[in-house]
């Protein structure tokens, strides 16, 4: 059996219903992801053209009083909990990592969309879900059916925690970051809402919370907190808070404050609302991932950001009963953890230039490679451009570059990308975000860049080229990525290979996102 089955539902029009497909083929507002044939020749054909495939249509969403488009005259229907999850696996785990309907076909006929077009669609179709999980929940609440909602709310936080990250050098003339925000704080208010609603109606279920329930709701719980804390970090630096207001077009949304409050405390109130009372004596073994989360809030209350650094470099340690799969599991969640703060790491790295700047000596020199590894870091270059952004001078010496310590205060240097790069510094995080893993998922041209590629940027790897020789360069790149054994594939499971597409290999789309390989991004959101 081909590995796709798995996340394709088993029944036709089990994600949408026939009368729907039908509808929106005729009022031309089906996707190319929805049609039965998606390939290069399909993808210039008129929207007229294409026809329902009925295990790929996915219901759309639809506001009660938006009027327009598809009329349902009351007939809609509400697919039940099974349908629901197939749907929410086939949109992340074939759409999403794939960029495409039709990932198995033959490797020269694959037609992929970006990564933006990707996410605008598997968006759209899971704020339908959740209104369908909404209605589900209303009419009557099972252990069964709880555990299943967590399940998928789980998944889907995943996915809008990495999706964001992914899609963060995009400004928001190209992507709604409010809408984004707005999707991720339902993903995670509809996760908590099955922890609280349960109560005391589920209380003498004796089977209600299984170990894997507390493991999710750890997991859970610890993204909130930390995304809390990027909040935090970023309301109380004086330094980016001055040129907010400059930026606040361009720069995704950073963090997000929980339920009880702005301040610190606030993230106690997760645990005592939603913590089910039997667990909560054994939070150090129950909750590690919890309680990592607060040594980070701990740090950043108490300015130890060199501390906070180092943490982040580190593995939780886990329980014994967790061991043997805590590999796979650690590594997945830290990632997902890293994508919750990476916008905010900029504030962490001024802090620590603060501390940096009283401890070392006057005038002390301090070489380009001490810094990339102090600061965390990609290479040496560019931790000498972020000092020198924030009004550090740099000194070229025989052996390599040097940033003078304690020769000028900490201020942001003026200049719109120097701004840009500081309160928005998007894919230029990947080094800290994806650790060890950096050099065999991604593969960027130019690694000594401070800021990636950006929507705004004007740079070009081909510039000065005729078309000819940009064609033959372009030919020769593509030509040797296929003749590269790629070094990821021992990390992961062959199971989660989709024959026909490159499960290993990073890509740049359209829009220069570069787009993690399928395998790492299905394996980052499914346990």
């Amino acid at each position: 059996m081909n590995t796709i089955d798995k996340y394709l539902p088993t029944e036709e029009w089990a994600m949408c219903s026939e009368e729907e497909a039908v509808d929106r083929q005729r009022f031309n507002e089906l996707s190319l992801l929805e049609s039965t044939i998606m390939n290069r020749s399909s993808s210039k054909a008129h929207p007229k053209e294409r026809i329902p495939h009925p295990k790929r249509c996915v219901k759309k969403y639809r506001r009660s009083a938006a009027g327009g488009g598809v009329i349902t005259n009351g007939t809609e229907v509400r697919r039940n909990i099974h349908k629901l999850e197939a749907t929410v696996n086939y949109l992340l785990g074939v759409i999403f990592p794939a960029q495409s309907s039709s990932p198995s076909a033959q490797p020269e006929d694959i037609f992929r969309v970006s990564l933006l077009q990707s996410v605008l669609f598997v968006d759209d179709r899971i704020r339908a879900v959740q209104v369908d999980l909404t209605t589900l929940l209303g009419e009557g609440i099972t252990v069964t059916t709880i555990r299943s909602v967590r399940h998928i709310q789980a998944k889907i936080l995943r996915y809008h925690l990495l999706s964001q990250y992914l899609l963060s050098n995009l400004s928001s003339k190209k992507y709604e970051w409010k809408f984004g925000h707005k999707a991720l704080t339902t993903a995670i208010s509809s996760y908590l809402s099955t922890w609280s609603s349960m109560g005391q109606e589920l209380e003498h279920d004796v089977h209600e919370n299984s170990d894997a329930d507390i493991a999710q709701l750890d997991e859970i719980i610890s993204y909130i907190t930390l995304l809390h804390v990027a909040s935090i970090l970023y309301s109380r630096e004086p330094s980016i808070q001055s040129y907010t207001s400059a930026v606040s077009q361009q720069q995704k949304f950073c963090g997000l404050a929980c339920e009880d409050g702005n301040g610190m405390s606030a993230i106690l109130g997760l645990f005592r609302k939603y913590c089910p009372k039997k667990e909560r004596r054994k939070i150090v073994i129950a909750f590690p991932k919890y309680q990592w989360s607060l040594k980070i809030a701990s740090d950043v209350e108490n300015g130890n950001y060199l501390s906070l650094i180092r943490f982040f470099k580190s593995t939780p340690r886990m329980s014994e009963q967790n061991q043997v799969n805590s590999i796979n599991d650690n590594t997945r969640w830290k990632i997902i953890a890293r994508c919750c703060v990476a916008q905010v790491m900029p504030v962490i790295r001024i802090g620590l230039l603060r501390l940096y700047n009283k401890s070392f000596m006057k005038q002390e020199k301090v070489k380009d490679h001490d810094l990339a590894r102090l600061l965390c870091l990609a290479n040496p270059k560019s931790a000498i451009q972020f000092c020198q952004n924030v009004g550090l001078p740099a000194l070229t010496l025989s052996t390599a570059e040097c940033i003078v310590m304690k020769a000028a205060p900490i201020c942001i240097q003026e200049g719109e990308n120097i701004i840009r790069q500081l309160t928005n510094p998007g894919r230029d995080e990947d080094f800290f975000v994806v650790g060890p893993f950096h050099n065999q998922w991604l593969s960027k041209k130019d690694s000594n860049k401070m800021s990636g590629q950006r929507d705004e940027s004007t740079n070009d790897e081909f510039d000065g080229m005729s078309s000819l020789q940009r064609a033959m360069a372009k030919a020769k790149i593509s030509k040797q990525k296929k003749a590269v054994t790629p070094t990821a594939k021992s990390c992961f499971d062959n199971e989660w290979a989709i024959p026909g597409v490159d499960n290993y290999v990073s890509r740049v789309d359209e829009d220069g996102v570069e787009i993690l390989p399928s395998s790492v991004m299905r394996q980052l959101i499914f346990q």
